[in-house]
C-alpha cells in the first residue's frame, strides 16, 4: 500500500483566500434568503387564496392587500434567515482570520 508522501506546509495566503470565498458565500445567502422567502411567500399566497377561495368571499382587494401581507412577512423571514446564514460565514472567516494572525504573531515572537 504506497503513502502519500505529499509534504504539506503552512500557507497563510490559502486561509485569506478561504476568507474572502467566505464572504463572497455570505453575500449570496442573504440574496438567496430574500429571493427564497419572497417566492415561497407568492406560492403560499396562490394556495392559500385559491384553496379558501377568498378573492370570491372577501372581494378582490382584501384579498391582494392580504397576498402582499403574506409575501412581505415571507419576504422579511427569508431575509432574516439569509441575514443570520451570511453573518455565521463572516464569523467563520473572521475566526479563519484570526488564527492566521496568532500564527504570524506567535512566529515572529520566536
Amino acid at each position: 500500500m504506497a503513502q502519500n508522501d505529499t509534504v504539506v506546509n503552512y500557507d497563510v495566503a490559502v486561509i485569506h483566500e478561504f476568507a474572502r470565498e467566505l464572504y463572497r458565500k455570505s453575500v449570496r445567502r442573504e440574496k438567496q434568503g430574500v429571493m427564497l422567502g419572497f417566492l415561497f411567500g407568492l406560492a403560499l399566497t396562490v394556495s392559500v387564496i385559491s384553496a379558501a377561495s377568498l378573492d370570491t368571499q372577501l372581494g378582490r382587494w382584501p384579498a391582494v392587500v392580504l397576498g402582499f401581507v403574506i409575501v412581505a412577512f415571507c419576504t422579511w423571514f427569508g431575509m432574516k434567515l439569509g441575514l443570520d446564514a451570511g453573518l455565521r460565514l463572516k464569523l467563520q472567516a473572521q475566526l479563519a482570520l484570526c488564527q492566521a494572525a496568532i500564527e504570524q504573531n506567535t512566529r515572529a515572537g520566536r
